[in-house]
């Protein structure tokens, strides 16, 4: 399982040095994103991609959930009101299957729809560095194995002192369990 480590910099030049710092450590270049302000060009640093910068991944999710309920109550209607629909075959396939295929292309649908509408959506886990990326700071975020969380961690503060905020990681180290 792989996590996502957050850092905020202070400016471009910090940004570039970190990012050689973690390619030196084994961390793969596709690993590693910068979100700035969009007036501040990235130059060669890799900038944060579609999913990690809007909602897109909940919007699928949500989407195919709604979609495949409506295509549900679809397939039902189809089953209750079969004059309705014209039926190309002599004979009517299983109740089941109609509402199973009905339900599928709802839910595909309704992914497709919602990820298309959620991408003008900010990322909701991005809300606590908008202020600080609003004041040209610079976030990073590192994509990493569960087990070298503490290892990357370590290195950017040794490499970056106190230049350097650790933001967090998503999902959380620990879970809580009431």
């Amino acid at each position: 399982m792989k996590r996502k480590l957050y850092f905020m910099l202070p400016d471009i030049k910090v940004a570039h040095r970190m990012m050689d710092q973690l390619l030196l450590a084994r961390i793969e270049g596709r690993n590693i994103h910068f979100l700035a302000k969009p007036e501040i060009p990235l130059g060669d640093l890799p900038e944060a991609t579609v999913i990690e910068k809007t909602d897109s991944l909940h919007g699928i999710g949500v989407g195919a959930v709604i979609g495949a309920v409506i295509g549900m109550l679809g397939g039902v209607l189809v089953i209750e009101f079969p004059n309705m629909v014209i039926n190309p075959y002599s004979g009517y396939p299983p109740q089941t299957t109609v509402i199973a295929i009905i339900a599928l292309v709802g839910a595909l649908f309704g992914a497709w729809w919602t990820s298309m509408l959620a991408t003008a959506i900010p990322n909701s886990s991005l809300k606590p560095y908008r202020d600080e990326i609003a004041r040209c700071r610079v976030l990073m975020i590192v994509t990493v194995p569960y087990h070298r969380l503490r290892e990357v961690r370590s290195l950017i503060q040794q490499k970056c002192g106190d230049q350097c905020t650790y933001a967090g990681v998503n999902p959380p180290e620990h879970m809580v369990f009431p």
